[in-house]
């Protein structure tokens, strides 16, 4: 007996638009099973001997797309940003909820009494965010480890994968790949030792039995 899965599709983790799929999870398996039972070609498959191999695979995969069209229902996926959620401790998010609340509020009834309740909960939202930040940098500070501060560092860095840009001899910004090779080839190559070919000489340790 040979065993094989057939893969129709392929559909991306990451979506980066708005993307129809098919919803498997919901499918009518039931129906699925009775459609391809029923199939003439799957009861008893035939090829022609002029057949290329991709028609034959088209032909063989054609009643189970078929099935997967009339008994699997389709669903929406709305794109999903490849940067990861911040999280702040619950009294922001709490004052973030109620920010978005009073703006609810606005937008239903555009009044001054509501726009100024808006207004006044955006600024404490700006204002406990900032004394976050600042409770953690002074955190950093106090701790006096160079690891955790180089770890804070590069967690604040735009550049997560690559080389970011990089200052030339003269000082200007060096942002184009060939460029920063070079310029990284330079300073390595700055900084190596120059081969001499001289070897030096070291003492026998073994005895002189041993083949070399």
């Amino acid at each position: 007996m040979v065993q094989f899965n057939v893969i129709v599709r392929h559909h991306d983790s990451f979506l980066t638009r708005p993307t129809i799929i098919h919803d498997f999870a919901n499918a009518d398996n039931d129906g699925i099973a009775s459609f391809l039972l029923n199939d003439p070609f799957l009861s008893c498959p035939k090829f022609n001997p002029g057949e290329t191999v991709d028609q034959a695979w088209d032909k063989l995969v054609k009643p189970i797309e078929d099935a997967i069209q009339l008994f699997v229902p389709t669903r929406t996926v709305c794109a999903r940003s490849s940067k990861k959620t911040r999280r702040y401790p619950r009294h922001i998010q709490r004052a973030v909820r109620k920010k978005c609340q009073r703006w609810r509020q606005y937008r239903k009834d555009r009044t001054s009494e509501n726009k100024g309740l808006y207004t006044k909960q955006s600024l404490f939202v700006r204002k406990v965010i900032y004394d976050h930040h600042k409770q953690v940098e002074q955190s950093v500070i106090k701790r006096d480890k160079l690891n955790t501060f180089y770890r804070y560092v590069s967690g604040k860095l735009s550049c997560k994968s690559g080389v970011g840009p990089l200052k030339s001899s003269s000082g200007e910004a060096i942002v184009g790949d060939a460029e920063k090779a070079e310029a990284l080839n330079s300073y390595f190559t700055s900084v190596f030792t120059v081969d001499d070919g001289i070897l030096p000489d070291f003492d026998r340790r073994v005895d002189d039995s041993v083949f070399h």
